[in-house]
């Protein structure tokens, strides 16, 4: 056998007509599939498991972009022949320009500063309907913007009793959606490690009913809280006024910031 030959061992099957029939029927076979061959012009926006590509020929920057991206992993990529790199683009080439002037101007993100925050002197506060801390806890603690904050207002957490999404330097304060079972409701509040001297006491107002969970976290110097209101339910106008009165006599004799 030739040493560039690859050997193909033989597959033995036993195929049962029934489960309770003791007639059946071996199969052998070699495990080959028809080989397709085209065009790397026609392979163009195709992807495949395994290919093999052909450098019998020089091939430009552009055909080879296109042939070695068709795989999906290194592993299913098969070069035939002797790889030869495509000489480097001109220094007028378009492509070559256009990538420059990106790398000189940028784009940068409207919201970037969020990234950034460091100043001791101010508090960076977020706010969001988060839909579910068990679907998203792993997108939060990714999140630079989120995990540079120094306190976070979650609703509509959709939490359980024996849920504990907990994040790297915050202390966290939550209001259950339900007992059991999620539903499109509570609170949760995280704050700083850092900042947890400043925290007097945190005030809890779940109304399962109405589904309206209010969370009060009293400062030192101020006042933070997150409502989650599902609808113009009256009833949760009554459930509110009283909490509104005692929050605005609170804000009323705490000291200025």
């Amino acid at each position: 056998m030739g040493l560039l030959w690859t050997p193909i061992e033989r597959m033995k099957k036993v195929v049962y007509r029934s489960n309770n029939d003791a007639i059946s029927v071996t199969r052998n076979q070699f495990p080959i599939i028809l080989a397709e061959a085209m065009t790397i012009h026609k392979s163009q926006g195709a992807t495949f498991q395994e290919a093999a590509v052909g450098f019998k020929h020089n091939l430009t920057r552009s055909l080879q972009y296109v042939a070695l991206s068709r795989v999906t992993s290194i592993q299913g990529l098969y070069i035939l022949g002797e790889y030869k790199a495509p000489p480097p683009p001109r220094e007028d080439d378009l492509i070559l320009q256009e990538m420059k002037r990106l790398k000189a101007h940028s784009i940068l993100p409207k919201y970037a500063f969020l990234h950034q925050h460091n100043d001791p002197n101010t508090l960076q506060i977020m706010y969001h309907n988060v839909q579910s801390l068990n679907a998203h806890h792993e997108d939060i603690a990714a999140d630079p913007c989120m995990m540079n904050s120094n306190i976070l207002l979650f609703a509509e957490t959709w939490t359980v009793v024996g849920d504990k999404f907990a994040l790297d330097h915050f202390d966290h304060y939550h209001l259950l959606s339900h007992h059991s079972r999620r539903k499109p409701s509570g609170v949760s509040i995280y704050i700083k490690k850092h900042l947890s001297s400043m925290v007097e006491e945190v005030e809890m107002f779940p109304n399962y009913e109405t589904g309206v969970h209010v969370m009060v976290v009293n400062f030192k110097t101020k006042i933070r809280m997150a409502v989650y209101m599902p609808n113009q339910d009256p009833q949760m106008t009554t459930f509110l006024m009283p909490l509104i009165k005692v929050w605005t006599v609170k804000i009323q004799i705490t000291e200025p910031y």
